[in-house]
């Protein structure tokens, strides 16, 4: 009798994050070893996650259409500031995991493959009021091999400005080095869905999205943002405030 084809497994949910303190990369080092995944403060103190199974959304709320003429990712696009919004998805990176753990103090984030529907912009801000490159090159777009030094132990947060809405995956992976070794940890991808309409579509393929940065049904209410600063005892984050309306 001919075979009945398998059927296809439907995808797992992913768990969804709109909100709230997430270091989206998580670097931690042990017996001289680096590992990558992703840790959060949403659901309880330093959770510990596999970013496979983790959506981080950015909420049609985050449209910014006064982002200042000559900054990375303007004049608009879905801003994520480095200073937290408690409405909105916070999301940064940690790489205090690594002391202690063998390794040299220089760690490298390197974005292996980035993949979605628009641009993807970077970065901090200098004291002076400027955008302050943080990738390697003095740049500012996500782009496929971009790296993100970090030069000692520390959690950052910085500027997010995504162009368009839809499904973004970066396939992610840190490097360092141990005993004058090279080592790196192995590549996780991680999934950001921008815009409301996306929102649960983790799974979608990342070119997913209506190829135009078309603001929400509504403007988003800007009066919401922690006006004083937003940041926790103990954070880092990359100089500075981000660019708002």
């Amino acid at each position: 009798p001919t075979a009945k084809p398998t059927a296809k497994p439907a995808p797992q949910a992913m768990t969804v994050f709109d909100r709230g303190h997430v270091d989206a990369f998580n670097v931690t080092a042990r017996q001289g070893k680096l590992a990558l995944d992703l840790k959060e403060d949403v659901t309880g103190s330093h959770v510990r996650r596999d970013p496979a199974k983790v959506e981080l959304h950015v909420k049609s709320a985050a449209w910014n259409e006064k982002i200042p003429a000559g900054w990375p990712g303007g004049p608009k696009g879905y801003a994520l500031s480095m200073t937290q919004d408690p409405n909105l998805l916070w999301p940064g990176w940690d790489t205090l995991g690594t002391q202690g753990g063998g390794v040299d103090p220089k760690v490298t984030l390197r974005f292996q493959s980035v993949e979605g529907p628009g641009a993807v912009h970077v970065y901090g801000q200098t004291s002076f009021g400027g955008p302050s490159a943080l990738l390697d090159g003095n740049q500012y777009q996500l782009v496929d091999g971009a790296t993100l030094p970090v030069n000692a132990p520390a959690h950052v947060h910085a500027n997010w400005i995504f162009a368009k809405p839809g499904v973004y995956k970066f396939t992610v992976v840190a490097e360092g080095t141990a005993g004058g070794k090279d080592v790196k940890s192995e590549p996780k991808t991680y999934t950001f869905t921008v815009g409301d309409q996306f929102r649960g579509k983790g799974n979608a393929d990342a070119s997913a999205g209506d190829g135009k940065a078309q603001p929400p049904a509504s403007a988003p209410d800007r009066n919401d943002a922690d006006k004083s600063g937003g940041k926790p005892a103990g954070e880092h984050p990359a100089g500075g405030s981000a660019p708002s309306t």
